[in-house]
């Protein structure tokens, strides 16, 4: 995604269905923690106020299945500057 508030493309989005409640986490190339909500939306900020570079990060999405066990999913997000 290309977080330049252009319109197009500007927040990574998590889609879920039937999920009431979910961590969404991003993670850089050295696996360290630079974003983490609850709404599943990322903007491109690393939560200092500053935005990150352009690369590749992993989001890492942590819920309960439907009968309350831990559940992961995974996966990888091309931030382009």
């Amino acid at each position: 995604f290309t977080p330049d508030h252009n319109g197009h493309n500007d927040v990574f989005v998590i889609s879920t269905h039937n999920i009431k409640q979910a961590i969404l986490t991003i993670h850089n190339q050295w696996g360290a923690v630079v974003y983490q909500t609850d709404t599943l939306v990322w903007t491109g900020d690393c939560g200092t106020g500053y935005y990150c570079c352009g690369g590749i990060y992993y989001w890492t999405l942590l819920f309960p299945d439907y009968e309350g066990a831990p559940s992961k999913r995974q996966g990888t997000i091309l931030l382009v500057k």
